[in-house]
């Protein structure tokens, strides 16, 4: 059944979920990862059970790692994507929890040498964020396929916040948050950014239409309890609506997926 949290409230909600059935199949529960809808520090997560080139990348890039030094670690998926004209062209975004260090270069090298054999290996990109003795690994790669060894592991696809593209990830925070209010008000907004303190963020927009309180607030409960999320909004004189978000208890974490490094210059210490 579907995840209560996307059948309910918002109708683009249910045409997301049934666009994520369409594109990797079918999701089920599994002994280990026991609901296909989890939610972590990170963000919220969809299990899937049955893409064989996904299983087969996140193969990749766990083989990689392992190649790379790394023996401790947590891989997800951010983005999976297939091109509509370049037959058996793939491309992927992950994210790598490591509690050993690794060198970019490293990951670099033994991604081309593991995927050698399976097809030709295109761009890569590998940036890092060290954060409180964690060790943050960012990849995106792209790889035009010959085979694809059988695995149908499940693996954790990021599934964003209502209002964000996983193809537009990594965003800056005022991106990020200009993006969500832009289409959930089905306008044009302005977002600015600012940490009150550690647990406490304000998000202030300019925005065309004005919000559908609601609907902004249940998006904004990623980042925290939908009761924490306070939303006032007025019409200024230049005809903009001015919109003002308060989000205490904010799961700042929760920001790493959806920005990477650009985490840094928005949250300086733990």
């Amino acid at each position: 059944r579907v995840v209560l949290r996307y059948y309910k409230v918002l109708k683009f909600g249910a045409n997301r979920i049934l666009r994520v059935q369409h594109l990797f199949g079918f999701l089920r529960r599994n002994a280990n990862l026991k609901d296909i809808n989890l939610r972590d520090e990170l963000g919220e997560w969809l299990v899937i059970s049955k893409n064989p080139e996904m299983s087969f990348l996140y193969w990749l890039v766990q083989s990689t790692l392992k190649k790379a030094g790394s023996r401790k670690f947590d891989a997800y998926i951010i983005e999976f994507s297939k091109d509509d004209k370049i037959k058996n062209f793939v491309s992927c975004k992950t994210l790598v929890v490591s509690r050993q260090n690794v060198r970019e270069q490293d990951i670099s090298k033994y991604l081309g040498k593991v995927s050698e054999d399976f097809g030709l290996l295109g761009e890569t990109k590998v940036s890092k964020l060290r954060l409180c003795g964690e060790l943050f690994i960012f990849i995106y790669f792209d790889l035009v396929l010959r085979k694809v060894k059988n695995h149908r592991n499940p693996v954790k696809l990021l599934l964003p916040p209502l209002g964000v593209r996983a193809s537009e990830i990594p965003y800056t925070p005022e991106e990020l948050f200009s993006e969500m209010l832009s289409n959930l008000t089905n306008s044009n907004c302005v977002a600015d950014f600012e940490i009150q303190d550690a647990k406490h963020v304000k998000i202030t927009a300019n925005c065309d239409n004005p919000p559908q309180y609601e609907s902004l607030k249940y998006a904004l409960a990623y980042f925290s309890d939908p009761l924490e999320v306070k939303v006032n909004a007025k019409r200024s004189g230049s005809m903009k609506n001015e919109v003002e978000i308060d989000v205490y208890n904010f799961r700042t974490k929760a920001l790493i997926p959806l920005i990477w490094e650009n985490f840094m210059h928005t949250y300086a210490q733990c």
